[in-house]
């Protein structure tokens, strides 16, 4: 069978898939694509492109050739577009593109602005409070007043206690997912081309279905065939990180078998 690859959001780890590969069974050999920084003293990547040869060089260690499913969660949306279209420029075939709740790629010459360490932590917070479906107590205004050092013992308690975290965490394995995050959340990526192929860009339902949500949807469909002329969208439940969890694992990976038996 076609083997699925997988690429985690900004500051995940290949662990985020772990339901997506237990609701795969036997359909096909599912791998997790590690980011780099997150389990070593790398420095994380810096630029899309040089993220997509680093893990087109792992992919390629197991399944040389293709054809190849791509899977990309968030800013891994991005990387997996990127290494579909260098694949592709290689020669190899890509069977399926598919991108869970990610913003568009940037247009040619469009940078993001940059987000300063405070901002940055509340991004990463709104996540961890996403996955729990309630507030974990940080505020923009008390990370401000922290220094570095304590912006991240503040943290690393708070997800303990919400058993985010095993209680033996290290704080070294927070500062890590941060340094990562703070790269992925800090990184443009103006693909050098269109991609011709098909991509399907899966939303979650609980940012896609509300009145604010209708016309970020439409926009944000807009930007993706900027890139992708042949996007197709897809809704499924839950919200950005709860997508890839139970209950609403079950039907994200019903639509993924179901899209990857379309190729």
């Amino acid at each position: 069978p076609t083997p699925l690859f997988c690429v985690p959001g900004a500051g995940a780890s290949v662990t985020s898939f772990t339901e997506v590969a237990h609701g795969m069974g036997d359909a096909m050999p599912v791998y997790g694509l590690q980011p780099r920084g997150l389990s070593d003293d790398a420095i994380p990547h810096s630029d899309v492109e040089s993220a997509a040869r680093f893990y087109i060089a792992a992919m390629q260690q197991v399944a040389p050739h293709g054809p190849y499913h791509l899977l990309g969660h968030s800013f891994g949306g991005w990387v997996v577009c990127e290494m579909a279209r260098q694949l592709s420029a290689a020669g190899e075939t890509v069977a399926s593109l598919i991108v869970l709740d990610s913003e568009a790629p940037l247009p040619a010459g469009v940078q993001r602005p940059f987000v300063p360490r405070a901002q940055m932590l509340m991004h990463l917070v709104t996540l961890f409070e996403q996955r729990l479906e309630q507030r974990l107590g940080i505020t923009l205004e008390q990370l401000q007043n922290l220094a570095p050092e304590a912006q991240l013992a503040l943290l690393h308690e708070r997800l303990i206690e919400q058993q985010l975290l095993p209680a033996r965490t290290p704080v070294s394995t927070l500062a890590a997912i941060v340094r990562v995050f703070a790269t992925n959340l800090n990184t443009d990526y103006n693909p050098a081309g269109i991609w011709a192929g098909d991509l399907h860009l899966v939303l979650a339902a609980d940012e896609a279905h509300n009145l604010a949500g209708a016309a970020r949807k439409n926009d944000i469909i807009a930007h993706w065939r900027q890139f992708a002329p042949r996007t197709r969208l897809w809704i499924t439940p839950g919200n950005h990180t709860t997508l890839l969890s139970v209950p609403h694992i079950h039907a994200l990976n019903k639509l993924l078998l179901n899209l990857m038996k379309e190729t």
